[in-house]
């Protein structure tokens, strides 16, 4: 389960800037994750809820905005989005198309005392 170390790594991070800018306590973490990034949302909840325990984020909330894929056919440039992992342009059938969004984990923002 990749999304533990993924959700440790973010807690680092949020630790060091929170203890950077002098926030004592973190009370909300917001993540954008792709649909197609690989990460499981209820993943990194569960991660979340684990790593954080016996940490300055363990009151913390954990919110995930699911970032839909966004796409690029290369043959006719024509931008598309997919439900699944068929990435075929619906304008001119072409399969050869490149990821703009949807592969993302980010930390969008934390939120403390």
């Amino acid at each position: 389960m990749h999304e533990l170390a993924l959700i440790q790594e973010i807690l680092d991070t949020v630790m060091a800037r929170a203890w950077q800018s002098e926030v004592s306590q973190v009370t909300l973490i917001k993540l954008s994750v792709g649909k197609i990034s690989g990460a499981l949302p209820q993943a990194l909840e569960f991660g979340f809820d684990a790593a954080k325990r016996g940490t300055p984020l363990e009151g913390a909330r954990l919110v995930i905005e699911e970032v839909e894929p966004l796409l690029q056919c290369n043959s006719c440039q024509q931008t598309f989005t997919s439900d699944g992992w068929a990435f075929i342009c619906a304008a001119c059938g072409g399969s050869d198309v490149r990821i703009i969004k949807g592969q993302e984990v980010i930390l969008e923002y934390f939120e403390g005392l």
